[in-house]
């Protein structure tokens, strides 16, 4: 793998209404160096970031309570 050294943005095929100013726009998705991610609607300047390591934890927690979820539904 190639260690990350500069700002990688992407638009990506998703759309999320959660306020008035998201109004169906797409969302832009950026990874920064070090360890950071950026998600921002698209021709707005508010960003929304994250660790990437804090993120990737909190998706693992989310996963393993969904199966605990699902394996308490199916007793």
């Amino acid at each position: 793998m190639t260690l990350l050294t500069k700002r990688v943005a992407r638009e990506i095929d998703a759309r999320l209404d959660v306020d008035k100013m998201s109004r169906g726009r797409p969302i832009i998705v950026e990874i920064e160096a070090p360890d950071l991610i950026t998600f921002r609607w698209k021709g707005t300047r508010r960003r929304y970031t994250a660790a990437i390591p804090r993120l990737m934890q909190w998706t693992i927690m989310a996963t393993v309570e969904a199966e605990k979820r699902a394996r308490r539904t199916k007793r």
